[in-house]
């Protein structure tokens, strides 16, 4: 393949993907064909925003001792799917006393607080 064949398998690709990055699923304002950094191989086309994490995230799992990626972001999907409500009943104390009313209005007074786990216990209680 040469360098100037690259936006006709570009538009190739994206339109075996019915005109969506591989990705997110939505129609890219400006696809990128994306490859392996490390084999060459061509992978799909993908928006912008998608290639540029997704090279993010390869790039940097082996600096933070990551050698499977699929697996790791399979598990941040399903750590992060949990905690789409509050697990522990704790607000951080770097999270703003503005974004704090509006969580806690969010909570509404009725809903019940999650219990803490033990080792917050610990911390609170010594």
């Amino acid at each position: 393949m040469k360098s100037k064949d690259i936006s006709t398998i570009r538009q190739a690709l994206l339109d075996d993907q019915d005109g969506l990055c591989a990705i997110c699923k939505r129609v890219p304002l400006v696809p990128c064909l994306d490859h392996n950094h490390r084999t060459g191989a061509i992978r799909g086309t993908l928006c912008r925003g998608c290639n540029s994490m997704e090279g993010k995230i390869t790039t940097n799992a082996p600096r933070s001792q990551i050698k499977d990626v699929p697996a790791y972001l399979r598990g941040l999907a399903d750590y992060l799917e949990k905690h789409q409500t509050d697990q522990t009943g704790l607000i951080h104390p770097a999270h703003n006393r503005k974004s704090r009313a509006t969580n806690v209005a969010k909570l509404g007074k009725d809903q019940p607080r999650p219990r803490p786990s033990r080792a917050i216990n610990k911390i609170n209680h010594g």
